[in-house]
């Protein structure tokens, strides 16, 4: 567990908005580490990180939220978030895209780029 003094500089460094304290506070809560295990706070800092572009929050967010960990299941949004962090180039998230086209979830099934993202994720 970290200690105190490198929890409130993470702490202060994901309140003033820096997208990589944000995902690790994010993922400190979805993980249960130390103290901390609040999935609806893993999801509201995943979505910060998320929303300035941090591409393995993006990835961890459409999963929180394919799966309705800390809030409501939206397949179609977790779409969103994966296609986002594929883009990137991140190998988890473009997996992740690719079963969303094999499975047809959140997206219309499409088997050719189901194969074309699971290439990329290679």
């Amino acid at each position: 567990m970290a200690s105190k003094r490198a929890l409130k500089i993470l702490w202060t460094a994901a309140n003033s908005g820096n997208p990589d304290a944000q995902y690790e506070l994010g993922d400190r809560y979805r993980r249960g580490d130390g103290s901390f295990s609040d999935f609806a706070a893993a999801r509201e800092w995943m979505e910060r990180a998320a929303a300035q572009g941090h591409a393995a929050a993006q990835n961890d967010l459409g999963s929180l939220v394919l799966n309705g960990i800390g809030g409501p299941a939206d397949a179609s949004t977790a779409s969103l978030w994966y296609t986002r962090s594929a883009e990137q180039g991140h190998p988890d998230a473009q997996f992740n895209r690719a079963l969303r086209y094999l499975h047809g979830d959140g997206i219309a099934e499409d088997a050719k780029e189901a194969a074309e993202w699971l290439c990329r994720a290679m």
